[in-house]
């Protein structure tokens, strides 16, 4: 693609009007909107400071009130700098590899917000150190700020959000390049995702499920209303930059639609228990209030991407006009964005019909996990399912990612292999399994029901996404760059691809260090412990289970590309060099006489369980003879490829002979007349 054309398409001139209504006209109304519903929320449903039976102790005006207003700040101003950076970044087409003027004027402006967000950030330490403390701002003092900040889990957290949107409030200005913006736009998802972590889902019954759909709800609205809000802007400052950056926008909006509803009904079950408390309750009406504003703005969303992407491309339509149509319509969406925020904040200081402590918990291992665990049976191991939204939303995203390139290959007359789909497939659902059966509901209070978790996530399932080629399928299915654009999203994966961190990442050696260090590395140091305390580490954990199993069978199988293929014999070796290290790892935990995280088994108070260093050992067997399965089924695979290797080989050669090219034939015939030679003048 031509530079020329790339920035010719990226930064049209603007128009000589504006026909839509002015930013700060709408920025008012959406604030105005917010904060409105916020106040009346507060006040008619029981969250209002000194109401009768408050979540809350009585502790001042300044502080009932001046609580949930900056939490609206610190949250809408979090989804403008995340929004402003997706519209910059993603949204917007760049200049190859740097950002164009429209993405630099977008990274500037997250800049600007994330210093807000910043500031409401450490305001909230301030005002929920005087909430929980009950005592007023004054009579806290800096000691009993800097206390809370560091003690505190929520307030670590605060702290934590105001540290990232420093860091993006200093290098915004900074950032020229579209990988600078991906690591800026890393840094405030980080930003965005601590208070879910440590609000008052993790003192609710259930808190695991309760914690993994806040998370997936603050991302997807974060990503949702904040770009929607940058994309109003960057559109009344150049109408161009409208037709790229709408169609990109408008799949993302779809997704952020489907995690918002489901996160928020699983969420909202929690809280309200039963069909009654949604209606004879205040925090359920505001539920069936959020529920409303979804289908509106489920509405809206439907319009924008059915009709007005439709005639953005059509020259016969007035753009102007369509310009302005789609500002009211934005703005509008934006406005009850806004109000719905504010309801929110509202909705977390109001009581709900089921306690946020969940009441006293019948069981020690109920109060810590979220969930009683009852004795272990082969049958509740199948059925005693767990369903984490965070895990099932993230594997139906690659599922239908997969299929969907199925079906572009197919609908462009290629053929792909039913084997490499089913196989993909069935190691979504190995994962599935193992994080959200019984087995997943077992994995932290057993070491050997984890074991079971670890070698799949590890040894099994990354050898069937693998079998899949994702890569290859997505270097064929993706679209390139269009008509007016440096990059799309196939030279994004290509860029990735060749880029020297993966190469390095990549190398065979580096992934098998990967691969078996994460072994001994995880279990005799702290890290399992703190892994299993926390709901959010353990997914953490298996993310990297998954991710060093699919990088260490990417380099054994060889099925798509990658900076360096191995050859089959070295392949195998490469196997063969894991086993003995992944087997000496299971007689480790079989002869270990001290128990890995003792204190928390003990803690969990599971009398059922028995000796938990027999536990322990029966982990170590398992990982001991785990291995041996899927090691056959990569042999055999491997063994396949290297004959049909040699018979691809064969083939090409004869069909070089039938064509007359008998060249390499004639040079090893000369080679063996050269020998020959050689014998005859020595002998």
């Amino acid at each position: 693609m031509q530079p020329a054309l790339a920035t010719q398409a990226a930064d049209p001139a603007p128009p000589p009007a504006d026909p839509a209504p002015g930013t700060l006209r709408w920025t008012t109304a959406a604030v105005t909107a917010g904060v409105g519903v916020l106040v009346i929320a507060l006040l008619a449903g029981g969250g209002r400071p000194g109401a009768s039976g408050a979540a809350r102790p009585d502790d001042g005006t300044v502080t009932g009130w001046g609580l949930p207003v900056t939490k609206f700040l610190m949250d809408g101003s979090s989804l403008l700098t995340l929004g402003f950076l997706i519209a910059g970044v993603l949204l917007v087409p760049s200049l190859g590899e740097e950002l164009s003027g429209t993405g630099l004027r977008c990274t500037r402006l997250a800049g600007r917000w994330a210093l807000l967000w910043a500031a409401s950030a450490l305001a909230l330490v301030a005002f929920y150190a005087s909430d929980v403390l009950g005592e007023g701002l004054g009579a806290i003092g800096w000691a009993g700020l800097g206390s809370f900040a560091r003690n505190v889990p929520f307030g670590q957290a605060l702290l934590t959000v105001a540290v990232a949107a420093l860091v993006v409030a200093a290098s915004a200005p900074l950032v020229l390049g579209v990988r600078g913006g991906l690591v800026l736009l890393l840094v405030a998802v980080i930003g965005v995702v601590p208070p879910a972590f440590n609000g008052h889902s993790v003192l609710a019954g259930s808190h695991d499920i309760a914690v993994s759909s806040l998370v997936a709800h603050v991302l997807a609205v974060s990503l949702w209303v904040g770009s929607l809000a940058a994309l109003l802007v960057v559109s009344a400052r150049s109408g161009g930059a409208l037709v790229f950056a709408l169609p990109r926008y408008s799949p993302l909006a779809l997704w952020c639609l489907v995690a918002v509803g489901a996160s928020g009904i699983a969420s909202a079950w929690i809280r309200v228990g039963s069909w009654q408390g949604l209606v004879d309750s205040a925090y359920g009406l505001m539920v069936l209030g959020k529920v409303a504003a979804l289908v509106v703005l489920g509405t809206f969303a439907w319009w924008t991407r059915r009709i007005l992407i439709a005639r953005l491309h059509d020259p016969g339509v007035d753009q102007r006009a369509l310009r302005a149509s789609f500002h009211r319509v934005a703005a509008f969406e934006v406005t009850l964005m806004a109000a719905t925020v504010g309801l929110a904040v509202a909705m977390s200081r109001t009581p709900t019909p089921v306690p946020r402590n969940g009441g006293v918990p019948a069981t020690y291992a109920a109060g810590i996990l979220g969930y009683d665990v009852p004795p272990l049976t082969f049958h509740r191991l199948l059925t005693l399912w767990r369903p984490d939204l965070l895990v099932i939303g993230t594997l139906a995203t690659f599922a239908f990612l997969y299929l969907d390139g199925v079906l572009r290959l197919r609908r462009g007359g290629v053929r792909w292999g039913v084997g490499r789909t089913l196989s993909f497939c069935f190691g979504l659902l190995l994962i599935l399994v193992v994080l959200c059966s019984g087995v997943g509901t077992y994995g932290r209070a057993m070491f050997s029901v984890h074991m079971i978790q670890h070698m799949t996530l590890t040894m099994v399932a990354p050898i069937f996404l693998a079998l899949g080629a994702p890569i290859t399928l997505a270097l064929r299915a993706l679209p390139a760059a269009r008509a007016g654009e440096a990059w799309g999203p196939r030279e994004w994966l290509l860029a990735m691809l060749h880029s020297h961190w993966f190469r390095v990442i990549s190398h065979p050696l580096v992934a098998l260090a990967i691969y078996v260090v994460s072994l001994y590395g995880l279990y005799f140091s702290p890290l399992f412990e703190m892994s299993q305390r926390s709901h959010v580490a353990h997914l953490v954990l298996h993310l990297h289970f998954v991710l060093a199993g699919c990088l260490f069978f990417w380099c054994v199988l060889g099925i798509d590309p990658m900076p360096r293929r191995l050859s089959p014999p070295a392949r195998m070796l490469l196997l063969f060099a894991s086993l003995p290290l992944h087997a000496f790892f299971g007689i480790v935990l079989m002869s270990t006489k001290t128990v890995i995280a003792g204190d928390w088994y003990s803690q969990l108070r599971l009398s059922w369980v028995g000796d938990r260093l027999a536990d322990q050992q029966l982990g170590g067997g398992i990982a001991w003879g785990f291995g041996e399965i899927p090691s056959i089924l990569v042999l055999g695979v491997i063994f396949v490829q290297w004959v049909r290797s040699d018979e691809r080989e064969a083939r090409h050669a004869d069909r070089r002979i039938d064509a007359g090219d008998n060249s390499r034939l004639e040079a090893y015939n000369a080679y063996l007349a050269q020998l020959a030679e050689h014998d005859s003048s020595t002998s």
